[in-house]
């Protein structure tokens, strides 16, 4: 019985000398631990990846003051976090974990990649653990050159970015190509790749039919790896065929929303060894390939955006341009030829049929400038001017503007400004004077009895600026409560029934209150139903520094001007009002109906000012006024001054830049002419 126990021994001893001697030859680390988590054993390996003899590690505890264990993150590991305490406990074996051990000295870490098995007693129970680990401290230093590689490129953007990527990882991976592919829309599946490496160099970007591909079979997966014979696999592959490829590893892309963007992949004319290294850094490349082509798909959809955004603005614009034009030229002869029939003896009851043509066309040219400054504030084309103005005339004149309208509804009707406004300020003074027609035009409106008052008075003066308030008080029908909180908004007005009953756009307070923002002031107002209204605004003036005359006051009916004059009209009906008026001014008058026939009055003989019209067919006015700028580089230059139905913005300027000398919008009133030839003409 001794010598068959004795036996025993023996062979027992004889096992466990040849599988310390296995274990010894294995390349992993390999330590074995009992139940109680005390090593049993450890291999030669061990601690040469460890860097301690087998016999300094039986005595080194697992944590504290011999080593620390991290995870991938670096985040210190408790007892409870030890991968054999997980095999321990369940009975089943943990696989490729991750784990940083570093003694003493964090920046000498070791990285490790863990996997351990159980082994059982007859009972079923875990009797120890096996626990076996490879060094992947050298992979984890070239993912982390690798993040610093991307992080390197990421100055880049769009596919530039996307080509550096594509060099870079086929350089850490040794690969003898590398793309990066997006998907392009359409039933067949084809790759349009911004991005490909191939054999050192960088051909442009190319397009790429994935049918019967390996990229065909990435898109719509994780990831696809092939580490040998991939052309066997897919030999009607082009592409593999031209490179010679052996091995394949694809991973799609996909946006933040989870939906497929394309995909990057890397081939190899040998067989790949390294396949898990390999997919480790793709997926890395793969997260900023991602990103950046994501990246470059909203940057390419906002610049379409914006594209389109500014074509529909500009047949906005062409629309409004060409509806003034045919709407304006037929109301520059309605106002015209009653202005002129005005102007001559009538009887009572022509008079009043020929005002209330009159007034009409003028309710229908605010519409049109109600439309066309609506569009300036929306386009973000509306200009502020900053010149130097008298306040008070400029602020009568808006007064006197609706004067007439008020006693004609028997309103009694007045203008109060204090004497502490200063007489010159800097500002804008058509807007000033816009501003102010809408409110009173409104109060007068909305009247049907009592008073419209208009004041403007000092609020404040600081730093040579001037807070001056104005308000326009009614006694009209007042604004209900239910509408105050959308009376600025566009084609808004207190009451459906008000745009039947006392007409208009809805548009002129929306148009205020983006002027007097504009100019940097406040706007509001205060009201009772059934008592009337109260619209206030304050705007910030620059006092100027000196004061300036008056500007001269336009001619009156029957006053003479004089000037020869040659007027290029196209339209039949604008050249009789034109001519009607400018006779009435003194002036002699002759008439082209384009370009090229004004040119050669031109050549003729002098005028002292041209009137032209910016649109007639054969040469425009444009064209024609720079054919003449031209031809007078050494000599006298003529006057020339635009006459336009077009009252968008920047037409004006467009006049300018030809060489246009003044700017006048139809329909052309007689006052309106006789400022225009009065800044002109050396003799009116």
């Amino acid at each position: 019985m001794e010598c068959s126990n004795a036996r025993m021994n023996e062979t027992l001893e004889g096992s466990e000398e040849r599988c310390r001697k296995l274990l010894d030859s294995v390349p992993a680390g390999v330590i074995l631990l009992n139940s109680a988590g005390k090593m049993i054993h450890a291999n030669k390996a061990a601690g040469d990846i460890l860097g301690v003899t087998p016999e300094q590690l039986s005595r080194m505890k697992y944590r504290g003051e011999d080593w620390q264990t991290v995870d991938e993150n670096g985040r210190l590991l408790t007892d409870a976090d030890f991968a054999w305490k997980a095999t321990l406990q369940t009975g089943k074996p943990v696989r490729n974990v991750v784990r940083g051990i570093y003694f003493n000295d964090p920046l000498r870490m070791r990285w490790l990649l863990v996997n351990t098995e159980p082994i059982l007693d007859s009972s079923g129970a875990v009797r120890e653990v096996l626990v076996s680990f490879i060094d992947i401290t050298a992979r984890k230093k070239t993912e982390e050159l690798i993040l610093h590689l991307v992080k390197g490129v990421s100055a880049r953007i769009g596919e530039q970015f996307l080509r550096s990527l594509a060099e870079h990882l086929a350089k850490t991976l040794h690969a003898d190509c590398a793309l990066v592919g997006e998907l392009l829309p359409g039933e067949k599946p084809r790759l349009r790749c911004p991005a490909v490496y191939s054999s050192g160099q960088l051909p442009e970007a190319i397009e790429y039919d994935m049918a019967g591909t390996p990229c065909e079979t990435v898109v719509g997966q994780q990831m696809c790896v092939y580490p040998a014979n991939v052309q066997r696999l897919f030999p009607e592959d082009a592409m593999l065929a031209g490179i010679g490829a052996e091995a394949y590893v694809g991973m799609p892309l996909y946006d933040a929303a989870g939906q497929p963007l394309g995909l990057i992949a890397v081939l190899w004319r040998n067989p790949l060894a390294e396949v898990e290294f390999a997919t480790s850094m793709l997926q890395i490349f793969a997260a900023r390939a991602a990103a950046e082509l994501e990246r470059k798909r909203s940057e390419e959809a906002l610049l379409e955006a914006r594209r389109k955004a500014e074509v529909a603005s500009q047949a906005k614009s062409d629309f409004l341009a060409t509806m003034s034009h045919e709407i304006r030229t037929p109301l520059n002869a309605i106002l015209g030829i009653t202005e002129l029939i005005l102007d001559s003896p009538l009887s009572p009851d022509q008079r009043g049929d020929v005002e209330t043509v009159q007034n009409a066309g003028g309710v229908l040219l605010q519409l049109i400038n109600d439309l066309l400054d609506f569009s300036k504030v929306e386009s973000g084309r509306l200009v502020v001017e900053r010149i130097d103005f008298p306040l008070r005339e400029e602020v009568r004149k808006a007064a006197e503007f609706l004067m007439l309208e008020a006693s004609r509804k028997g309103l009694a009707f007045e203008c109060i400004l204090e004497d502490e406004l200063p007489e010159m300020v800097q500002g804008d003074p058509a807007r000033l004077h816009q501003v102010l027609l809408n409110l009173l035009s409104n109060a007068v409106k909305f009247t049907e009895r009592g008073s419209v008052i208009m004041t403007g008075k000092l609020e404040s003066a600081a730093d040579g600026v001037a807070r001056v308030r104005f308000e326009v008080t009614d006694t009209g029908i007042g604004i209900p409560l239910e509408a105050r909180g959308r009376l600025f908004e566009p084609f808004s007005q207190a009451d459906a029934s008000h745009t039947r009953r006392f007409g208009g756009t809805g548009l002129g307070l929306v148009i205020c209150r983006r002027l007097v923002h504009a100019m940097d002031g406040e706007i509001g107002f205060r009201s009772e139903e059934g008592k009337g209204t109260t619209f206030w605004f304050v705007l910030p003036l620059a006092v100027a520094a000196h004061a300036q005359g008056p500007s001269p006051a336009a001619a009156p009916f029957g006053q003479t001007i004089g000037g020869r004059i040659l007027l290029a009209e196209d339209n039949p009906i604008n050249r009789k009002v034109a001519v009607r008026l400018l006779e009435k001014l003194g002036c002699e008058v002759d008439v082209v109906t384009n370009g090229r026939a004004a040119l050669e009055a031109l050549q003729r003989g002098p005028y002292d000012v041209v009137l032209m019209d910016c649109q007639m067919p054969d040469m425009d006015g444009f064209q024609a006024t720079r054919e003449l700028r031209a031809r007078e580089r050494r000599g006298s230059r003529t006057v020339v001054i635009a006459l336009t139905a077009n009252a968008l913005a920047g037409e004006k300027q467009k006049c300018l830049q030809a060489g246009m000398d003044d700017y006048i919008a139809k329909p052309v009133s007689l006052d309106g002419l006789a400022h225009a030839l009065r800044r002109w003409l050396p003799a009116a």
